[in-house]
C-alpha cells in the first residue's frame, strides 16, 4: 500500500483541470479520499473513459459520502471494493438502455443519486454482504439497496435537488447525518430513510434505529470537511 495522501476535493479538481488527457482520468496512486479509499477507487478510473469531468460540487459530495463509508469500513474491518460511484448522465442513460434491452437485471433509476456523486455501490470482500448491510440498515440515514452480491448507499439528505422535489428542504435536514425523530413525521422518514428493492424500486421495511444512528454519527465533525473545501 502506498503512503497515502488525503486529497481534498479542491485539490482533486485542480489536478483534473491541469492533467486530464484523452478523457482518461487517472490520479496519483497515493491520492486518497479517506484512510482506506483512494480517489481512483471512488471515481472508478480504471474502468472508464469519461466525457465530462466531475465538478467541485460532485467531488465534495463524494468526499462526504466516502467519509461515511469509511465509518462502516472501520466497523466491519474487511476490505470494501467500490463497484460504482459518480456517473455522468450519458453513463446513466446507457444503463437504462441496457436494462430496456434485457442486458441488466436491475432497473436503473432515472434520478439516481449517482448522478450527484451521492451514491456508492460496493462489495465487502471475504465476508457475507449481510454483515455490513445489517449495520447500515440500523444506522444509515439515507437510501440503501441490499443485493446478495453488492450494497448501495446514497445520501438523500445531502441532495438539494431531491429534498426540494419532495418538499423536504429544511435547514435541520439538509446535509445532516442525524435527525431529531420528534421532527420527522412518518411520511418524511420514509422519504429520507429509504430501503429499496433494486428490481423495482419499491420500498422495503427497515430496522433503522435513531439510537444506533445517533451513536455512530452524532459526533461526526463535518466542519472539518467543510473547512477543507474551498
Amino acid at each position: 500500500m502506498p503512503n497515502i495522501d488525503i486529497w481534498t476535493p479542491d485539490r482533486v479538481y485542480s489536478y483534473i483541470k491541469n492533467n486530464l488527457s484523452d478523457k482518461k482520468l487517472i490520479l496519483p496512486v497515493n491520492a486518497y479520499c479517506s484512510q482506506n479509499f483512494s480517489w481512483n477507487e471512488i471515481l472508478c478510473t480504471s474502468k472508464r473513459t469519461i466525457v465530462g469531468m466531475p465538478d467541485l460540487k460532485i467531488l465534495s459530495n463524494l468526499y462526504y459520502l466516502t467519509s461515511v463509508l469509511q465509518i462502516y469500513r472501520a466497523i466491519v474491518n474487511y476490505p470494501f471494493l467500490i463497484t460504482s460511484g459518480w456517473r455522468t448522465a450519458d453513463e446513466q442513460n446507457k444503463l437504462i438502455r441496457m436494462y430496456a434491452s434485457g442486458q441488466l437485471k436491475n432497473k436503473p433509476s432515472e434520478t439516481s443519486l449517482h448522478l450527484e456523486g451521492l451514491a456508492l455501490d460496493f462489495v465487502v470482500c471475504g465476508v457475507s454482504q449481510k454483515v455490513v448491510q445489517d449495520i447500515i440498515d440500523k444506522s444509515f440515514l439515507g437510501e440503501a439497496e441490499f443485493g446478495k452480491d453488492y450494497t448501495h448507499i446514497g445520501l438523500t439528505s445531502f441532495s438539494e435537488k431531491y429534498l426540494l422535489k419532495n418538499g423536504l428542504f429544511y435547514n435541520w435536514i439538509y446535509k445532516k447525518l442525524c435527525l431529531d425523530p420528534a421532527k420527522l413525521s412518518y411520511s418524511k422518514r420514509c422519504l429520507i430513510i429509504k430501503r429499496l428493492n433494486p428490481k423495482n424500486w419499491q420500498s422495503l421495511s427497515s430496522n433503522f434505529s435513531f439510537e444506533e444512528n445517533k451513536r455512530l454519527f452524532e459526533r461526526f465533525n463535518f466542519d472539518k470537511y467543510n473547512s477543507q473545501i474551498l
